[in-house]
C-alpha cells in the first residue's frame, strides 16, 4: 500500500512540476520579490521571466564585457551582473548587431517600427533607471526616442562610455565584427541626454577586452 502511495505522490509532483516549469510569477500568483520564488528556484522550477510594459528598467553594469563573446554572451553579462535588479526580469544589451539586432535602417525609422529586427527598445515605453522611478527617457513608435527629449541620462556621474554599434541616426555601424572579432566599435556616453549618449562617432579599436568601456547598457525586456 505504501509503495502505491508513494508512486502516486511521486506522479502528481513531477505533472505539477511540469505544468510549472514555463509558468510566469504572474501565472502562479507571485511577484518579483516574493520569497516563494526562491523555493521554486531551489525545487528547480524554472520560471520564465516577465515581460515588462509600459514602463522598463535600464542599468549598467559593474564588469567590463570582452569584445569576442558575441551578441549572446553581451546579454548573458546583463543577466549575471551584480547590478542587475532584483527579481524574476530577462536583459538584453543596448548594442547592434549586423543582422541579429538592429534599431533602424533608414535614418531614424523613416519606415516605421517594421525596421526593428530584435530590437532592445520597445515602442511608446517610458524606461527608467534600476530604482524603479527615475525616468531617463520614453520611445516613440518605432522604439527609439527622440534626441532631445531623455529626462535624465542612464547613469550619474559621467563614465568612460558604453558600446553601442550605432550611428547617431540609429543606424548600425562598427561593432567589433559583431561582437566577436577585431575592428572597431562605436561607443556612446550614458549620463548623457542626446545623441552622445548612443553614439559619439568616434570609433575605437578593438582589443582583448572592450578597452576604455567601463560598463555596459542592459535593458529590460
Amino acid at each position: 500500500m505504501q509503495f502505491y502511495k508513494r508512486k502516486f505522490l511521486t506522479t502528481i509532483a513531477v505533472a505539477i512540476s511540469t505544468l510549472m516549469l514555463s509558468a510566469s510569477c504572474e501565472q502562479l500568483g507571485l511577484t518579483e520579490d516574493d520569497d516563494d520564488t526562491d523555493l521554486l528556484v531551489l525545487l528547480g522550477i524554472a520560471l520564465t521571466p516577465e515581460s515588462c510594459s509600459g514602463t522598463c528598467k535600464m542599468f549598467l553594469t559593474s564588469s567590463v564585457p570582452s569584445r569576442n563573446i558575441g551578441l549572446t554572451g553581451l546579454d548573458n553579462v546583463c543577466n549575471s551582473d551584480a547590478n542587475k535588479p532584483s527579481g524574476n526580469i530577462a536583459f538584453k544589451a543596448l548594442v547592434t548587431h549586423s543582422t541579429d539586432r538592429i534599431a533602424c535602417t533608414t535614418a531614424n525609422c523613416s519606415g516605421g517600427v517594421s525596421e526593428n529586427v530584435n530590437w532592445v527598445l520597445k515602442p511608446n515605453t517610458k524606461y527608467v533607471r534600476s530604482d524603479g522611478t527615475t525616468e531617463i527617457f520614453t520611445t516613440n513608435s518605432s522604439g527609439i526616442f527622440p534626441f532631445g527629449t531623455a529626462n535624465d541620462g542612464i547613469v550619474d556621474p559621467a563614465t568612460n562610455g558604453i558600446p553601442t554599434g550605432l550611428h547617431i541616426d540609429w543606424t548600425n555601424d562598427l561593432n567589433c565584427s559583431d561582437w566577436s572579432g577585431a575592428g572597431s566599435y562605436e561607443i556612446g556616453a550614458p549620463e548623457e541626454l542626446g545623441v552622445d549618449m548612443i553614439s559619439l562617432e568616434s570609433p575605437t579599436s578593438c582589443g582583448s577586452d572592450l578597452s576604455g568601456i567601463l560598463r555596459l547598457a542592459c535593458v529590460e525586456q
